[in-house]
């Protein structure tokens, strides 16, 4: 069985972990490895802001290790704006040892709980290549607007797709 619950400062160490190792392994099918080692290094920095927001959760076995991961804010993760009634997914990952078995989908419906008590109407997400199959399959969809390049860090670059979650609906 697994528990999704908000995450804690004590969990820093092993979300970075998590989101290392899934990034690693599920960015190889879409990136080189020259890229993933680039980019890495910022992607997988969980901040301690984020964490006491109390919008991160982590799911956990019945023994109390994180398998999983993910979160939302209120802020554009590429403009640093906010805008009415709009949340942003961040930062999914689930352990390799777990894909495929609803943890990732678990930790959603956590998020999507948490932004809808906080009366958000629509979340929206920058998905990597190798995630849209994923996000489609919560019920996400592509928006008109695809971002190409998003830049990580200077030289560094992702393609993304915009894809959109409306809240209303759920």
């Amino acid at each position: 069985m697994v528990t999704v619950r908000a995450a804690t400062h004590d969990d820093i160490e092993n979300i970075n972990h998590i989101l290392e190792q899934s990034y690693r392994k599920l960015m190889s099918n879409s990136c080189s490895m020259h890229f993933i080692n680039a980019a890495l290094p910022f992607k997988i920095q969980i901040s301690d802001a984020f964490i006491k927001s109390k919008r991160y959760a982590v799911a956990e076995t019945v023994d109390g290790k994180l398998i999983g991961c993910g979160g939302w804010s209120d802020e554009d993760p590429v403009t640093h704006k906010t805008e009415k009634d709009v949340a942003h997914v961040r930062n999914y990952a689930t352990h390799p040892e777990y894909i495929k078995e609803g943890v990732g989908r678990k930790v959603f419906e956590w998020c999507r709980r948490e932004a809808q008590k906080e009366k958000f109407k629509l979340f929206e997400c920058l998905s990597g290549l190798n995630a849209e199959g994923f996000y489609t399959s919560l019920g996400f969809y592509k928006t008109q607007k695809r971002i190409r390049e998003i830049e990580i860090r200077p030289t560094v670059f992702i393609d993304v797709i915009h894809m959109q979650y409306d809240l209303n609906e759920s």
